[in-house]
């Protein structure tokens, strides 16, 4: 994506692909709030020429945050717990890229974060330790 929906050229992009239409007179990302996300979207997704997005800390801070925000709700007047959010599985291809990561709570959960370049959007599971136990193989 080089242009914003209004027609404006995004910054470090390449020109001439993209957008084919008028351009809007909403002030581009200087003014117009439309415009101005469309820019920091591109910003965070790579599209930006020589940008270098860490996609682990973009997963990393989803899962702190969700983490934080669930904690705020059972420790709302308690210290809450310090943790570390850490990386167990990572692959990226292409514009896609997916991860597995944990946090050093006690509490059993996972979190999967994937990341659709081509839809734009990421998607955020968590998973809950429910039973751990040993089968032993026939000899």
């Amino acid at each position: 994506m080089s242009y914003t929906s209004h027609g404006h050229h995004i910054p470090g992009t390449i020109k001439g692909e993209g957008y084919h239409g008028e351009i809007a007179r909403c002030g581009g990302p200087s003014i117009c709030q439309r415009c101005k996300r469309e820019v920091e979207t591109a910003q965070i997704h790579e599209y930006v020429i020589g940008s270098s997005v860490d996609y682990q800390e973009i997963a990393k801070t989803a899962v702190r945050d969700y983490v934080e925000r669930m904690l705020s709700q059972n420790y709302n007047t308690l210290p809450r717990p310090d943790f570390d959010v850490y990386v167990i599985w990572w692959s990226k291809t292409l514009q896609n890229w997916k991860g597995i990561l944990g946090t050093t709570l006690p509490d059993g959960k996972i979190y999967e974060v994937t990341h659709n370049g081509n839809e734009k959007t990421t998607y955020f599971d968590v998973y809950g330790k429910v039973h751990n136990f040993a089968i032993t193989e026939p000899e």
